[in-house]
Parts: structure tokens; C-alpha cells; sequence
């Protein structure tokens, strides 16, 4: 016992010696500037450093090796030793000394081959202060507490490039989300979850001396950067353990070894092995709230604290017509391409409604409220969630409350953002659809997708002779198809994609061996662009209801070709519309002028105009386009490499925020793996939406129901916007708005938005 005493009391003592100050700091790294500018830095491939006395100057006369990790020309220094997981950043103060703009590649590089980057563009002659959030690049499995290098590219081929670095400084502006803070946090948690355990009397001694030692040397590791460093993941599995094992220890005790329901804010990721980590009190209630024309849902989480496997038969009673609306789907664990197990894809329970649970385990449930195709009263709904216990024959029954509040607006009546997810039916490159068309374009209508794509293996492309002339006519068959199909269900945009992108010359040659720009080339086109848009129009679809798509993503090369296309078509009729997806601009402030006259749609991606500060002011000036907001990283079930609450529900927030009229990501459905719920197992880029179920449906995605709750979120909002104005809804559209699109980890509080508003509305009413 005496042992023990002492233990805990070091435990105890030490923790309070870890916080971080709240305030903004940073610390200098590199200053290139002084007399002994740091020698720490070494050239990459092709590169010249030599040091100045404004600073430390870099060129690069016309680099044109091949691109690829470690092939980039630049710099690269060692970071052992530095204490990077104390910070949240850096800040890289540069002067881009060329005519031209450029792009600057900043990455880190840990100890097992794991890494994380970001660029940034910074224009010509400009001096900025770049700033680096590590919680906000692109990584796989990095771990912040064990970096080894760090490496600074410039990535723009065969130009000339000049680059002045004055200095490089840490930044800490959130001491909680440095690596650091976040290892402080568990080891209080877990401190906190041995104490609540120890007080109920639910540990054994020998449970509570070994809790009680492992909490002690992880107290001591985590109180610096060097105690910490190169041991991020082991102290997140073995606090993340201890954790588990006291909360799981306390709450047999108090539920007598059976199971205990709880509750996450939609938005929070599952992770089937450290669920308990996010536990904070049993649940009550499910409670539901929503309008009309929409979905409900709430996650209902449920532990068996036992220690032996249980089953139990979910199911909900009362009121019949109630619990006909209500459903309820389990998160199903997928295997994401970093081996990272989430929980990701929503399974219907089988017929016998029942649910397994190892011991020690947690399963995720999604129960949902079907407001979208079923008619409710305004007003309050009550019925149970039944859990009845099938162990050894043995029945015994734990009802859960479920209250569905529904209020009388109807988000049917708000105007919704356009939402593009390059969903195009009949493709080859999303083999999943197969078979699955109508439920496809059943889902993507009702989960608010109203953009639809006609790809490049879908279009009639013409035969033209050498002159131009074409030669026969074209082959609508699949493109009649398509368009019939699309305007079966709803009224969406669809997007005529061209596919003339720089890496499809054959394309760009419209499959006839004619050089491009060349007066041949600009006939065919012409002809070929009229008969789609003539064929449109027979079709009854009318110049607003269709775009244009030349290229994707085009660079400044191809924004050439998207311009010329677009005089071509305008020529023919000026109603047309033409969509451009480009996060880039010429250089040539005319030559943009002219083509952003004519471009109706442009919906640059979100990581690109963070990396160029200087895009979304740019595309504000031209009045002629609607701007639209996508992303398109890959890979996003990944644990590290995306927040999905911020990434998928706050992109219409941000998208609002910035006056932008939609959204969109990569992708509803794209190539395959060999198992779609493992991305370990093949290609495709791991971010499709939706998973095939055993028949010829569709599941969704958890990511998918975060996308059509930004959605929904924002109908609120124009609602609340064309509602009489009162002291609660200026607050609900200023800053309480601003302040849920500051906290990026915080899914509550848009759960919180939601209601509050709709309570609002409905007050009004």
C-alpha cells in the first residue's frame, strides 16, 4: 500500500507542472540574416545555396529533373533535437526574388519513413511570411513526435527561380493541439478515469499499482518535448488502454457487468479499439431533432463492460407510426490505406436486429429519424430503444428513452447550395455502380447532389478529316442515355465534360490528329461543340441547365485552351455555360480578364487557394461567374490524414462564409479495390462515398452524412437569413457562426447551431 501511496502522489505533483502558457509564442529557428547565418541546411538535387548578407539566397537556372519525393531540387535540414512537437507550426518569412510566381513545398520527414507536406504559392517579388499549421497538412501516418528532417522544394519546372529566406520561427497560438499538449491531455484523462475507478473500488491492488506506475512514467515523459520525443504512439496506446480498462472497470461495477449506452456528437470518428477514450456519462436519452425535409440522426454508442461477449436485439417500440420512422444502422470498421481501423461505412442491422459485442467492446449506432419521406406532426414524439440481452437464454431488457422533435419549417422551402461530387453513371472507372444506376442516382438526388457529370468516355467525339471536316455523324447513344436519365429524378446541372487536358493530347486532337489551335483543329471544334450543344436543346435542356467542363483542374497551359473552347462556344451561343475547376490564374492579369468573362461556373479547390492567398480575392473581382468550393484529397478514412467533421460538414460553412454558391469532392464513386472495405488492397484513391451492399444497393458512408448535414446546415441558415430578424438570429448568423467555423474539432457545435436555430425558426413561426 505504501508503494502504491507514493505513486499516485508523483502522479499527481507532476501534472501539474506540464501546462503550456494560453498566449501566442515563437521562437526563432533559423535566422538567415545574421552574421552566422545556420549552417544546418543542406542542397538537394541541382541545387545552389550560397549565403548573402540580406540572407540566405537559393537559385535555380531552369531546373527540369523529374518530380518525385526526394527528386525535388531545394533544401533539407535535420530536426533532431528540435522541439517541433512543443509548436504548432512555423512561420517561414521568404521573399520570392524571381519575375514569376512560385510555389514553396515545405515537409517533414519522421523517424519510419513517415511524412507530411504542404505548398504554398508566393508571387513575384513578393515578401510573406509563410505560415505552416502541422495540424493542417497532408500526411499519412507521421508521427510529430518523431521528426527527423524537414525539407523546403520548389516544384516549377524549367523556369528560372530565386528564393531569399530571412528567417524560420516556431509558433504556438493553441498549446492543446500542439503534439505535446495533446499527450498532456491523455495522460490527465487517463489520470483522471484511475481515479474515478479507484474511488468506486472497482481495481484490484495489483490493477491499481501498475495503473498508478505507467501513469507515472508517462507524466514524467510527456512534461517536455525531449521526454517525448520518438514515443508519441506508444504513450497514446498504453494511456489509451489504461483509460479504457479504468472506465470499463468502474462501470461494471455501477451497471453490474452488463452494458452501457452513450453519446458522441455526430462528426466525432469511431475507432472500434479506443472508443472509450471519448466517453464522458451514460445516456439518457436519444434525442432527435429536425424540420421537414430532412434526416434526424443521433449516434447512440453501446459498451459491454463485461468480460465475456455479448448479444443484444436492438429494436424500437412504442408508438407504432414512430418507430416505423425511425432506423437504425451500425458503423461498420473499414481498413483505411494507412492501416488505420475507422469506422466508416452504415450498415442496416440484419433481420434479426441484433448486435454482437466482444467484451471490452464498443459498437456505434446511427439511429435516424426519416423526416424526408415521411409525414410528421409538428411537436414532440416519444418512443424506447430497446436493448434486450440474449446471453444464456437469459432475457432482461434495457429501454432507452427517444424523444423526436419536430418543427414546424420545412427545409423543402430553403434554397441549398449545388453540391458536385463528379458523380457520372454508366462510367467504367466506377465499376461499384454497375448495376447499381438507379439506386445511385436515387441516393445522389436525395442526398442533395444536384451536379451531374457526362465524362469523356461518355461523349460522341467526332471523325474529322485533315481539313476539319467531319465525316459521318455523331453517335449519341450513351449521351442521350445519360442526359434522359439524369433529368428522370430532379433538375441537376450537368456538367459536359470535354476531357481536353494536357495529358490526353489525343483528346485535345478531338481524336483526329489535328494540331491544336491550328485553323483545321478550330473548325472540327467548332462543328463538334455545336452538335452538343444542339443535341442538348433537342433534348429540351436549356443553356442554364449545362456546362461546358474542357479540362480538369487546369494549369496555366491548359486555361489557354479552356479560353479558346469557351470563344468557340459563346461564338455559337452566347447562353452557354462554361465550368472551370481551376485553382490557378496567368500570370497575365488581360489574358485573365478575358477568359474569366467568360467562365460561368469556377469552383477552385479548397487546399489550393490556401496555398495561394491571393486566388479568392482575384476570382471575387470578375462579377460574370458563380463560384463553387471543392476538395479532392484522396485517401480521407485515413486517421491522420483528414478531420472529417471540418473536411466534409464545414466545407458548405466555409462556402457561405465566403459567398460562394456550392460544393464538391472527389469523389462519389471512382475505379476499385479488391475489397472496398479494406484500402490497403488496390487503387481509386480510398474517398469514394459510398460502399455496394449484397445486393444492387448502396451503403452510405459516415463521411457521405456529414456532406448532406453541411448541406441541411446551411438551409437553416438561409432560413434563419430570410427570417424576421431578431437579436438570437444575428447571433446565430454572426458570430455564433464564425464560432463554429473556428473550432474545426469541435462537432458539438454545430449540433448546437442546428438546434438553436431551428428552435429560433420555429419560435417564429
Amino acid at each position: 500500500m505504501r508503494i502504491h501511496r507514493v505513486v499516485t502522489a508523483m502522479v499527481v505533483m507532476t501534472m501539474a507542472s506540464i501546462a503550456f502558457a494560453s498566449e501566442e509564442t515563437t521562437k526563432v529557428m533559423d535566422d538567415f540574416t545574421s552574421s552566422s547565418p545556420s549552417k544546418a541546411w543542406a542542397a538537394r538535387p541541382d541545387a545552389t545555396v550560397m549565403y548573402e548578407k540580406d540572407g540566405m539566397r537559393l537559385s535555380m537556372p531552369k531546373y527540369s529533373g523529374q518530380e518525385g519525393e526526394g527528386q525535388w531540387p531545394g533544401m533539407e535540414r535535420s530536426t533532431a533535437g528540435l522541439p517541433l512537437s512543443e509548436y504548432n507550426g512555423l512561420l517561414i518569412h521568404v521573399t520570392n526574388a524571381s519575375d514569376h510566381r512560385q510555389p514553396l513545398g515545405v515537409g517533414f520527414h519522421d523517424g519510419s519513413n513517415g511524412s507530411a507536406s504542404m505548398f504554398e504559392e508566393v508571387g513575384p517579388g513578393e515578401q510573406r511570411t509563410v505560415k505552416i499549421k502541422f495540424d493542417r497538412m497532408i500526411s499519412g501516418t507521421v508521427d510529430w513526435s518523431n521528426i527527423q528532417r524537414m525539407t523546403i522544394t520548389w516544384t516549377t519546372p524549367s523556369v528560372p527561380m530565386v528564393w531569399v529566406f530571412n528567417k524560420i520561427e516556431f509558433f504556438r497560438d493553441d498549446p492543446a493541439n500542439t503534439e505535446l499538449g495533446q499527450l498532456q491531455s491523455l495522460v490527465k484523462k487517463a489520470q483522471e478515469a484511475f481515479k474515478r475507478a479507484k474511488e468506486t473500488g472497482a481495481l484490484t491492488e495489483r490493477q491499481s499499482v501498475d495503473a498508478a506506475r505507467t501513469l507515472a512514467q508517462w507524466s514524467e515523459a510527456a512534461r517536455t518535448s525531449e521526454g517525448i520525443r520518438g514515443k508519441g504512439s506508444a504513450c497514446r496506446n498504453e494511456l489509451g488502454a489504461i483509460q479504457s480498462r479504468m472506465q470499463l472497470a468502474g462501470l461494471a461495477k455501477v451497471t453490474k457487468g452488463s452494458m452501457v449506452a452513450w453519446s458522441v456528437p455526430v462528426g466525432t470518428r469511431f475507432e472500434p479499439s479506443g472508443a472509450m477514450l471519448q466517453f464522458d456519462k451514460p445516456l439518457e436519452k436519444v434525442q432527435l431533432y429536425g424540420a421537414m425535409g430532412q434526416y434526424a440522426d443521433a449516434i447512440v454508442r453501446v459498451t459491454n463492460v463485461s468480460d465475456e461477449a455479448q448479444d443484444w436485439q436492438v429494436r424500437v417500440a412504442g408508438d407504432s407510426g414512430m418507430a416505423q420512422g425511425i432506423s437504425i444502422r451500425r458503423n461498420q470498421a473499414v481498413v483505411a490505406a494507412d492501416r488505420s481501423v475507422v469506422g466508416d461505412v452504415l450498415v442496416p442491422l440484419d433481420k434479426a436486429n441484433v448486435v454482437s459485442v466482444g467484451a471490452g467492446e464498443t459498437v456505434e449506432l446511427w439511429v435516424r429519424g426519416d423526416l424526408k419521406h415521411r409525414p410528421w406532426k409538428v411537436g414532440s414524439h416519444s418512443a424506447e430503444l430497446e436493448f434486450k440481452d440474449l446471453r444464456r437464454g437469459v432475457e432482461s431488457i434495457i429501454k432507452l428513452p427517444v424523444e423526436l422533435t419536430v418543427w414546424g419549417i420545412d427545409l423543402n422551402q430553403a434554397p441549398g447550395l449545388r453540391l458536385n461530387m463528379w458523380a457520372s453513371l454508366f462510367w467504367g472507372n466506377a465499376p461499384m455502380l454497375a448495376g447499381r444506376e438507379e439506386a445511385a442516382l436515387e441516393n445522389l438526388v436525395d442526398y442533395g447532389c444536384n451536379v451531374l457529370t457526362i465524362n469523356p468516355g461518355q461523349m460522341p467525339w467526332p471523325k474529322l478529316s485533315a481539313d476539319g471536316t467531319p465525316q459521318g455523324e455523331l453517335d449519341f447513344t450513351a449521351f442521350d442515355k445519360l442526359v434522359k436519365l439524369y433529368r428522370s429524378k430532379g433538375d441537376p446541372i450537368i456538367l459536359v465534360w470535354l476531357g481536353l487536358d494536357d495529358n490526353h493530347p489525343d483528346l485535345q486532337e478531338l481524336k483526329s490528329n489535328l494540331k491544336v489551335y491550328s485553323p483545321q483543329w478550330e473548325k472540327g471544334l467548332r462543328w463538334w461543340v455545336g452538335q452538343l450543344m444542339g443535341r442538348m436543346k433537342t433534348l429540351g435542356v436549356s443553356a442554364d441547365r449545362y456546362a461546358l467542363y474542357v479540362t480538369d483542374e487546369p494549369n496555366v497551359s491548359e486555361l489557354d485552351l479552356t479560353l479558346k473552347v469557351a470563344q468557340v462556344a459563346k461564338s455559337i451561343d452566347p447562353l452557354v455555360q462554361i465550368y472551370m475547376d481551376s485553382s490557378e490564374l496567368s500570370e497575365d492579369a488581360h489574358k485573365n480578364e478575358e477568359l474569366m468573362k467568360l467562365v460561368d461556373i469556377n469552383q477552385p479547390n479548397g487546399d489550393g487557394m490556401a496555398a495561394r492567398p491571393y486566388l479568392l480575392p482575384q476570382l471575387k473581382k470578375y462579377a460574370n461567374g458563380t463560384l463553387w468550393l471543392y476538395q479532392c484529397r484522396t485517401n480521407t478514412r485515413a486517421r491522420q490524414l483528414v478531420n472529417a467533421y471540418d473536411y466534409y460538414r464545414l466545407q458548405a460553412w466555409q462556402a457561405t462564409s465566403e459567398g460562394m454558391k456550392g460544393i464538391g469532392f472527389w469523389v462519389y464513386a471512382y475505379y476499385t479495390r479488391n475489397d472496398y472495405w479494406d484500402g490497403t488492397t488496390g487503387s481509386g484513391g480510398g474517398a469514394d462515398m459510398v460502399y455496394p451492399d449484397s445486393g444492387n444497393g448502396l451503403l452510405m458512408s459516415v463521411r457521405y452524412e456529414l456532406i448532406r448535414m453541411g448541406l441541411d446546415d446551411m438551409k437553416y441558415y438561409q432560413l434563419l437569413k430570410n427570417a424576421p430578424h431578431t437579436a438570437q438570429g444575428e447571433s446565430l448568423l454572426g458570430e455564433r457562426f464564425e464560432q463554429v467555423r473556428s473550432h474545426p474539432h469541435n462537432p458539438e457545435m454545430a449540433e448546437q447551431w442546428r438546434i438553436d436555430t431551428g428552435k429560433a425558426l420555429a419560435g417564429n413561426q
